[in-house]
């Protein structure tokens, strides 16, 4: 998270932060002593990569097509 905040407008692009010769990463994979491949929580991934606009555009994406789906699921088979 602190290298959500270094750029949360931004983020460090798609599929750019966990790169093999990114800077950010080599820094985490320094500070915990492994070789750290992904961020381990989707939305962590999400929020590093485009920002906290990106995350909240996809998080309102999938809350428009759950609630699609919670209104049409009923009318499914009346025809």
């Amino acid at each position: 998270m602190r290298r959500v905040a270094e750029r949360p407008l931004t983020g460090y692009g798609y599929a750019a932060f966990w790169g093999p010769h990114s800077e950010p990463a080599a820094f985490v994979r320094q500070e915990t002593q492994w070789i750290v491949p992904s961020a381990h929580n989707g939305w962590i991934d999400l929020l590093v990569q485009v920002g906290w606009p990106g995350a909240f555009l996809v998080g309102a994406i999938l809350a428009i097509a759950a609630l699609c789906l919670i209104v049409r699921l009923p009318h499914q088979g009346a025809a």
